[in-house]
């Protein structure tokens, strides 16, 4: 029987505070053990854990990989944050504005290279062998959709699918390889995989666009981020895409003079908002976002697993979705 995501979540805490990093050089391993001491929900190697235990092996034999998933998330952020200049992660100061950027890109390149060898520790030669293939193929996949992002914060154009192509590759396709990974160590068939990858995909694209909308509606206290920093920072979120889209001409045209500056005042904060406002732009996104939790719940069809866990995944979609942080 699976276990609460929340159980795996602390599973994955113990392995991780009983973990030993390197100490020196201590300027190189220091801002990596201050980031991974941040927290944060640890849906990624949670969904590791219980892609392994859905096939019948105990989660603890995917420990290594799941914190293999976490190294190269926390390595993204790391490197994200130094790009959007962004000064808080889950409430606390970013490295490279605790340290400085140098040791943060140096600290983010060894994650890299730690989430690697911890896929070492596999045994199953077929199996590690099919997982590097998975997890090669979604860091390419990070880096470009990075790229698309920070091509984006100066192109008005953006349109509806190119954004939802970055998300998937920015986001989602490392919550679709999180699982299958664990699945793969739990032994599940090539079917099983594929569905399971297609239900973490949309989760992942639901789950970031729910991010987008939290950024300027949620709460900052919750959350860890500034309030609507995406908006200072100039992304084309879905928030944007579809209020341009539905503005008129003039709301249209301020809209995009706003997303020109890189002024970070309140008044352009709450312009931008209030177009979002006049045009119902948060419930439009909220629409976005049960289409994409219904693509989920629909791949989940042809998976071949016991109904107590086909539901428990069909719970566990509406949660992630239907946050507030």
């Amino acid at each position: 029987m699976l276990r609460s995501l929340e159980t795996y979540r602390q599973l994955f805490e113990q392995y991780l505070s009983s973990y030993e990093w390197m100490n020196t050089p201590d300027r190189l391993y220091e801002p990596l053990k201050y980031f991974m001491s941040l927290g944060g929900k640890r849906i990624r190697p949670s969904f590791t854990l219980l892609g392994c235990e859905m096939f019948g092996q105990k989660c603890e034999d995917a420990l290594s990989a799941s914190m293999s998933v976490e190294l190269f998330h926390n390595f993204s952020l790391i490197h994200d944050d130094i790009m959007d200049k962004a000064r808080l992660r889950r409430g606390k100061s970013t490295v490279h504005v605790k340290y400085n950027p140098n040791q943060a890109i140096l600290s983010g390149d060894v994650m890299l290279i730690l989430a690697y060898k911890h896929l070492e520790h596999l045994s199953d030669f077929d199996k590690q062998r099919k997982i590097l293939s998975i997890f090669n193929e979604t860091a390419q996949f990070v880096c470009e959709g990075q790229q698309m992002d920070i091509d984006f914060e100066e192109d008005l154009e953006v349109s509806a699918e190119d954004y939802i192509e970055m998300i998937t590759n920015k986001t989602a396709v490392l919550l679709g390889a999180a699982l299958v990974i664990g699945a793969i160590i739990g032994g599940a068939c090539e079917e099983n995989t594929k569905r399971l990858y297609e239900y973490g995909i949309n989760i992942g694209i639901a789950f970031q666009i729910k991010d987008d909308l939290l950024d300027v509606f949620g709460n900052a206290d919750k959350t860890g981020k500034i309030q609507s920093g995406d908006i200072y920072q100039n992304k084309k979120t879905q928030l944007y895409i579809m209020a341009r889209d539905r503005s008129n001409p003039a709301d249209q045209k301020r809209l995009k003079e706003l997303y020109r500056t890189t002024e970070r005042s309140p008044q352009k904060i709450d312009e931008v908002v209030s177009i979002f406002n006049k045009y119902n732009i948060q419930n439009e996104v909220e629409q976005v976002i049960s289409e994409y939790l219904d693509r989920a719940l629909r791949s989940l069809d042809g998976l071949k697993i016991d109904k107590p866990d086909k539901d428990y995944l069909i719970q566990l979609a509406y949660k992630m979705v239907r946050r507030s942080y």
